[in-house]
């Protein structure tokens, strides 16, 4: 039985048609955006209009179960890293799951906190916006991040009139259509992380009973029906 599973050498076919390249550049070259693929087993993160929450295959990158949030409004990045529990203005952002011992995603209300993204970048509120994340290590910190100018926007589920659901396709940012990616440079410095500069860690800010404003507001944050700061 052993042997049958055994690969022979006549069993393997060689490509004998392998051209040698003596010279090469990657200029004029872009690399693809994972965003255009099926994702789903790839980290991301989803912003609705009053909460956070990072998928399965996000929170299974990092051990802990309490992360930090770090943004950088300059260049719309953002990055999360794992804490402590008692880690200032850390944030629970999964559980164990009772039956099985792994990790699930939680999903993370802080109304405040949503709106400021939401008002920094111009999102619609009632879109859901989802962020593909990448894992990186700075001084042996592990850490995922996020570019927030690479949005899939996701308009609200609409049901006909015999009652269905019709699901909601993504779009994208509409300078996406003339390029298929990055030029490589750009593409591999996009990936180069600083973290002593430009980053501010998010507060973690929950606010209960939001009241939307019908008319009038003149910014994103009068949705809120309160002040910034959380009062009532």
């Amino acid at each position: 039985m052993a042997d049958d599973l055994k690969i022979k050498s006549t069993d393997v076919e060689y490509d004998d048609d392998v051209e040698e390249i003596d010279e090469f550049e990657y200029s004029g070259y872009q690399v693809v955006r994972r965003e255009f693929y099926a994702h789903i087993h790839d980290p991301a993160v989803s912003f609705r209009i009053d909460s956070i929450t990072f998928n399965t295959a996000c929170i299974n990158k990092l051990d802990s179960l309490y992360i930090q949030i770090l943004v950088n409004p300059e260049t719309k990045k953002m990055i999360i890293k794992e804490c402590d529990e008692d880690a200032k203005d850390a944030i629970k952002w999964c559980r164990i799951q009772k039956s099985t011992g792994k990790k699930v995603p939680r999903r993370i209300l802080c109304r405040m906190a949503a709106l400021m993204f939401y008002d920094k970048f111009k999102w619609e509120p009632k879109y859901k916006y989802k962020i593909q994340g990448n894992k990186a290590k700075y001084q042996n910190t592990t850490m995922i991040s996020f570019d927030l100018k690479s949005t899939e926007t996701y308009a609200p589920i609409s049901v006909d009139e015999n009652g269905n659901k019709n699901k909601s396709m993504p779009f994208y940012p509409e300078d996406w259509k003339n390029s298929f990616g990055l030029p490589v440079n750009e593409h591999s410095e996009s990936m180069v992380l600083n973290m002593l500069e430009g980053y501010q860690r998010l507060e973690y800010t929950q606010r209960r009973n939001v009241k939307l404003k019908k008319e009038g507001h003149t910014s994103i944050f009068d949705l809120n029906g309160g002040d910034r700061n959380g009062g009532q």
